[in-house]
């Protein structure tokens, strides 16, 4: 959230399950926007995120590999249900993408890019490796076409980390 305050989002909302760890989260946010006041401002909510409903009609959710498949796929089904309803687009970022195929056996969804994104010098040694990888997609029907990396194929490995094939 803290990246996407750089960017001019109308919103930025955190749903965090643990009314505790939103709290936390709340205060962080409060930092981030006296520091920066300039940027959008980020709100964070105590909510499922199973069941929450995004009130914006384009949205992008951001995912970095959370919850286990069966909470993934209700959250998929809970987009799926939203998309006519409150969102009118989506687009879902997942980060080290593990249950990729969730999504891409949604008929709601289509891929728009698969990328290995690399991390800056000074996050090197806090992460697995030298990159993460993400995927990206876009509610159906698409509005953007899909870029060239889109199909590339999602690996598992060690169960909890998810590479693409080059």
């Amino acid at each position: 959230m803290l990246v996407a305050s750089e960017f001019p989002f109308k919103d930025i909302i955190g749903v965090e399950m643990s009314p505790v760890l939103a709290e936390y989260a709340a205060r962080n946010a409060t930092i981030i926007r006296r520091r920066f006041p300039d940027r959008t401002r980020i709100n964070i909510v105590a909510e499922n995120a199973v069941s929450y409903k995004p009130a914006a009609e384009r949205t992008i959710c951001f995912y970095y590999h959370a919850f286990g498949r069966e909470t993934l796929e209700a959250f998929i089904k809970n987009l799926e249900r939203r998309l006519g309803e409150t969102a009118e687009h989506v687009f879902f970022i997942y980060s080290n993408p593990v249950y990729a195929d969730v999504v891409d056996t949604s008929s709601c969804f289509a891929r728009w890019s698969a990328e290995k994104v690399p991390y800056e010098s000074r996050e090197v040694g806090f992460g697995p490796d030298t990159y993460d990888c993400a995927v990206i997609w876009q509610s159906l029907p698409e509005q953007y076409p899909p870029l060239a990396t889109a199909k590339r194929h999602v690996q598992v490995v060690r169960r909890t980390r998810a590479e693409l094939d080059d």
